[in-house]
């Protein structure tokens, strides 16, 4: 995710009465003011931007408040359970805290104006939506360390379902309606009931098998596994069905052919000894 980390502090020092306008400063600038150490918690990868010139805003307020702004691009863990997949809903975190600074240096609270999130409204994701979001501040507690404020940023996040039921839900559906079409077939056309049972199978498991690739990778076992497999079941049972139709069939044939068979040997008996 992209953010415009926006921070805000006073330091007297840098107080002013000559004028009452904010000062615009250069990035250049950051070196020789002190900044908080503030890092992203759950992040696995973070940068800076800095095309054409370094993505940084300070200005500087006659009472010596200072804002302070930065654009980040952090790749973030997610902890998810899967096993409601792909009609599952998450809960994320962005998580921001001091890295060296404790509560007896620091403390951290979200802005008190109303835009202190924004932008979330009209965020489009590729597999979610967010549905909702809320914040708050916790202190955290390490016992050699002591005790750090902690800005949680939690998002209700709902996975966009519409590619899923396109990509399988829909196909998975009809291959198990074209698997029971064999059942208006004949019994007699063995290689049409065969063929249709055995392609039904195949395109079934090619279906599952394109599916899981593109799964997230997760031990616990997920809805649309269970899914897949039930309709594997019924395209392989329609296949099992002639199989078992096809050799009762053939063994009824069978025994119907030898009591007939033995019908006429005891008529021929009865007629020679007559």
């Amino acid at each position: 995710m992209t953010v415009f980390l926006r921070q805000s502090w006073r330091d007297e020092r840098l107080t002013y009465n000559h004028t009452n306008k904010t000062l615009g400063l250069d990035s250049r600038f950051v070196d020789k003011l002190w900044l908080p150490d503030t890092f992203i918690v759950n992040a696995k990868s973070a940068w800076f931007h800095d095309v054409t010139v370094e993505n940084k805003l300070i200005r500087l307020q006659p009472d010596g408040v200072i804002l302070y702004s930065i654009r980040i691009t952090s790749t973030v863990a997610c902890d998810m359970d899967l096993t409601k997949y792909p009609m599952d809903e998450q809960e994320c975190m962005l998580e921001l805290e001091s890295y060296g600074y404790s509560s007896e240096d620091i403390v951290y609270h979200w802005s008190e104006s109303q835009e202190h999130i924004h932008g979330l409204d009209k965020l489009e994701l590729s597999q979610f939506t967010i549905t909702d979001y809320r914040f708050n501040t916790e202190m955290m507690n390490f016992k050699k360390a002591g005790r750090f404020p902690r800005l949680r940023l939690h998002f209700q996040l709902r996975r966009n379902r519409g590619v899923y039921i396109i990509q399988s839900y829909v196909p998975s559906i009809l291959l198990v309606a074209m698997s029971w079409v064999s059942f208006w077939i004949s019994q007699s056309a063995v290689p049409a009931r065969v063929s249709l049972g055995i392609t039904t199978v195949l395109t079934m498991t090619t279906l599952m098998v394109s599916a899981r690739s593109s799964l997230p990778r997760a031990s616990s076992i997920k809805a649309l596994d269970v899914y897949f497999w039930i309709c594997y079941v019924f395209v392989f049972a329609a296949l099992v069905e002639y199989a078992f139709a096809h050799f009762s069939a053939d063994y009824m044939r069978k025994q119907r052919a030898k009591t007939k068979s033995n019908k006429s040997s005891t008529e021929v008996c009865l007629r020679f000894f007559c």
